[in-house]
Parts: structure tokens; C-alpha cells; sequence
């Protein structure tokens, strides 16, 4: 039996009296790849805004990992573990990729850091991927490409539960599209992450 991640059933909202969804009703499971083509931009901001927060709907329900997390009826905002990779880096400048991967995340609760660790664990998952950057290096150094292969990476160590991909074919060419299609790809297929947990990664501390 498939493992629901994200579902939205007959959601309707409204923003200042204007309607922005109407009737939406998405299933996402777990190890699937869903693509979205719209019309056009009408709505896809409060979708992908909805999808991460819980904000007030007027109708429908919300459900993140089978459990309700939003309704019409629903008061106040939370938010659910999905990630956005999109043209706006996440990834804070003047620190390096190991400090954002591991260190920059949530329960994350080390006060001894051995930064060497760190580079080593990140080098380790970066050359199972097949990505050549150096830990160390910092993250305005990154290409399009590499900046969303750690961003992706973060979204996996972060134990998220989805993970939306937004016009990144505005940020990458033709040739690196499609290798970040295949890390995504090959994610997908291995949906345990066994060895990319984030509990786990608190061992190489």
C-alpha cells in the first residue's frame, strides 16, 4: 500500500475577499514524482505557500503524512516539513556548504562541532551523487547547479517529507536539468533514505 505524503481535498481560500484556490484537490505519495503544468501563474504562489504553512482556508481539509493538519475550521498557522527549491537560494551566504547542510538545520542540538567531520560527511554524500564541490567552499561560490544539489541534500539530512521543485529550469541549462533530474530520480527510488536520515547524521558528531 502506498504511503500518502500530501493531500489537499477541496480546498478553497481567499485572500483579502479575492478567491486564489478554488475546489484544489492533490494527492502526493510517498516516492512519486508529480509534475504540475498551469495555465498560468494565477494561485501558484498561495498553492506552494499552503502546502508549506497551514494558513486559513475557507473550505477543504489538508492532510501531511495522513494526519489533518489544516481545515476551514483549523485556528492558527503551522507549518509542515516540505522544502522549496526555487530561483531564491535558502542557503545562507559567507558561511560554507558543510556549516549550511548540517549545522544550519532544524534539531540540530551539537555545541561541540568538529568542522572536519562535518567536511568529511558532506564530501562523503556529495560523491555518492556524483558532484564534485568542496565542502569548505562557501555558498555564493556555488553554480545553479550545485546550489540545488546541496539544497536538495539539506531537504534529505532535514528528513523533510516533500520536496518541491519551482521553475528550476530557470536556474539550470538543458544538460544540468537533466542530471538533477536523475539525483531526484534516483531519491525518489530509494525512499527509505536509509543511510541519508537526519537522526542518523547526529552519530558523526
Amino acid at each position: 500500500m502506498r504511503e500518502e505524503v500530501f493531500r489537499m481535498s477541496g480546498v478553497t481560500q481567499e485572500n483579502s475577499g479575492i478567491q486564489t484556490l478554488h475546489n484544489i484537490n492533490l494527492n502526493i505519495f510517498k516516492g512519486e514524482i508529480l509534475g504540475l503544468a498551469a495555465l498560468d501563474d494565477l494561485g501558484l504562489d498561495d498553492l506552494v505557500s499552503l502546502m508549506c504553512r497551514n494558513q486559513p482556508i475557507k473550505y477543504g481539509k489538508v492532510y501531511f503524512k495522513e494526519k489533518l493538519v489544516n481545515s476551514g475550521t483549523k485556528q492558527g498557522v503551522t507549518t509542515n516539513k516540505v522544502y522549496v527549491i526555487e530561483k531564491e537560494s535558502k542557503l545562507v551566504p559567507g558561511l560554507s556548504v558543510a556549516d549550511n547542510v548540517f549545522v544550519l538545520r532544524s534539531g540540530f542540538k551539537k555545541y561541540l562541532i568538529q568542522p572536519a567531520v562535518l567536511c568529511a560527511q558532506v564530501e562523503k554524500h556529495l560523491r555518492e551523487l556524483g558532484v564534485s564541490v568542496s565542502p569548505r567552499a562557501l555558498c555564493e561560490e556555488l553554480t545553479g547547479y550545485e546550489r540545488c544539489v546541496i539544497e536538495l541534500l539539506k531537504a534529505v539530512l532535514q528528513g523533510v517529507g516533500l520536496v518541491v521543485l519551482r521553475e528550476i529550469s530557470d536556474i539550470l541549462g538543458r544538460a544540468d536539468l537533466e542530471k538533477f533530474q536523475k539525483i531526484v530520480s534516483d531519491y525518489a527510488k530509494a525512499v527509505s533514505y536509509t543511510h541519508l536520515r537526519a537522526h542518523e547524521t547526529d552519530s558523526y558528531l
